[in-house]
């Protein structure tokens, strides 16, 4: 029994001849108005497959009528693909691997006048196939059609409880982080698992990023890809990809001016505003490659004070007036986040204390180049569109996170405070703002399930809020991390980060979070 790509390319042309569907995307998927059909290859002769949740995800997203459609020998196997999802692919039977993803795993029984499919995990779960011969596979395929319908919405209590879609409110956060996780191995890119769930849980925090580190490290792609793996891509306008210029000297390339004519002339985050509260439910990016080519200052302060006045009406989070375009009053959404790109260089300029207090500095220095097993075990993983609930902050007030996590924020501002006590002489102590912060990032790690461990969590913290406000010269700035270094001793990205720093103090007699 032969299950090459060859034989694959065979079931490729059938399709598309007999059934008049197209590959798309995923090698398993094919589609056409009407029709989303997922083929997946019978593996190594020995009667097993297996289903990917994102493929079905896709299905349930599409509003067509679905087909499991399967290659034995000469046989072609066809179910109805919405009955055989509830049938036989129950949530507590999915299996997880590093470079598959979630999915579920069936062996298919041969007997002597039809096929029946069992769950792998679950053998007590059957499902007797329908089967036709290349010849009359569009007529068996009409047949069933007429017998089911498009999957236009759905519900828990329809008995498909294979999976929870990404747009309810209860989403496991695990499970997103991994999808994102293997949708960056599909596209040939490797980051640490712990750095996703990271700048998942930093985004949560607050919708303005820093993303700092060498040249060439991927921090505008982790980016790029973390959007699209979620369903934002610059196609349906939910990313924006802008490049700052040296010579920005104030907001008007960001939101916008007035021509010569009178006319006003939208700025790119202008167009992002309005899309994104046009479609409060979807996320938006907005990526500014570069950002600090000019003063950041100049450029976005209107922006910065803006995200400061944050607040939830009516349930959604909106702010005060950003822009004024055409009598409407436009604010920053909860649903818009900011992600800016940094490098360290002659060619850029530093932060103020005042940028470093609003943003989460994220730094990517972690090579690994021989690393090619994203690329040889890769295999094609599509976007699932998500709701922005799954993004959103939880919290804009400390209140807001106060009864249900009040232990753990009462833990948090101790250790804050004994921090303060080592920045008193370089007057880097950090006030409520970053306070509030970090809370929010340990209670979001909490309420998904710990995502990341509280040390590692707290490790992060102070690595983006704290230690990015340290600088300045030998006499005065060794002492404070010396003691810094000791009472950090258990977290070990500050005690890396600030042993480099003190390695550049004993070559330059001066440091920086930003000179390594």
């Amino acid at each position: 029994m032969a299950y090459s790509s060859e034989v694959g390319n065979v079931n490729v042309e059938i399709l598309k001849e007999k059934l008049n569907v197209d590959r798309k995307g995923a090698e398993v998927v094919f589609q056409n108005e009407d029709l989303f059909i997922i083929s997946p290859s019978i593996q190594n002769g020995s009667n097993w497959f297996d289903l990917r949740i994102t493929n079905l995800e896709r299905y349930y997203y599409s509003g067509k009528k679905g087909l499991l459609l399967l290659r034995h020998n000469k046989h072609f196997l066809i179910a109805d693909l919405n009955d055989f999802s509830v049938q036989l692919m129950k949530k507590e039977d999915m299996r997880t691997t590093s470079t598959g993803g979630e999915h579920w795993k069936f062996n298919i029984l041969v007997m002597q006048d039809f096929y029946t499919v069992y769950n792998h995990n679950n053998r007590n779960l059957l499902y007797n196939m329908k089967y036709s011969e290349a010849g009359s596979l569009k007529k068996e395929v009409e047949k069933l059609l007429r017998s089911i319908k498009p999957f236009k919405s759905f519900s828990e209590d329809d008995g498909n409880n294979c999976i929870k879609k990404y747009d309810l409110i209860d989403i496991d956060n695990s499970r997103m982080i991994n999808h994102i996780n293997v949708f960056l191995k599909s596209k040939g890119f490797y980051y640490y698992e712990d750095n996703i769930k990271n700048l998942y849980l930093t985004l949560r925090t607050k919708p303005f990023v820093i993303i700092s580190g060498i040249s060439g490290t991927g921090k505008t792609k982790i980016v790029q890809l973390f959007a699209e793996a979620i369903g934002a891509t610059e196609e349906n306008n939910q990313f924006k990809l802008i490049p700052v210029r040296p010579d920005w000297s104030d907001s008007s390339e960001l939101l916008g001016y007035t021509d010569i004519k009178g006319d006003f002339v939208k700025g790119p985050l202008t167009e992002m505003l309005e899309h994104a509260h046009q479609n409060p439910k979807k996320p938006h990016f907005v990526l500014l490659d570069e950002m600090n080519l000019a003063r950041v200052e100049y450029y976005f302060s209107d922006v910065l004070s803006v995200m400061e006045s944050r607040k939830r009406v009516d349930g959604q989070i909106t702010s005060s007036t950003l822009i004024t375009v055409e009598e409407e009053s436009l604010t920053i959404p909860g649903n818009l986040y900011i992600i800016g790109t940094v490098n360290m260089d002659e060619t850029t300029h530093p932060f103020s204390k005042k940028v470093l207090d609003r943003a989460n500095t994220i730094e990517f220095n972690e090579i690994k180049l021989m690393n090619f097993g994203s690329i040889t075990n890769s295999e094609t993983v599509e976007p699932v569109p998500v709701s922005n609930e799954v993004l959103e902050s939880s919290f804009i007030h400390l209140i807001d996170a106060f009864a249900s996590h009040e232990k753990l924020i009462r833990d948090v501002s101790e250790k804050l405070e004994k921090i303060n006590e080592y920045l008193i002489p370089i007057h880097a102590q950090v006030g409520y703002r970053v306070r509030d912060e970090i809370c929010f990032y340990m209670a979001h790690n909490e309420e998904g399930g710990q995502l990341l461990s509280p040390d590692d969590a707290m490790d992060f913290c102070i690595m983006q809020k704290i230690l990015p406000r340290i600088g300045g010269m030998e006499a005065v700035v060794r002492p404070v991390l010396n003691n810094l270094k000791e009472e950090l001793s258990s977290y070990p990205r500050c005690t890396k980060k600030i042993e480099e720093m003190l390695g550049r103090l004993d070559v330059d007699g001066f440091t920086s979070f930003w000179i390594s």
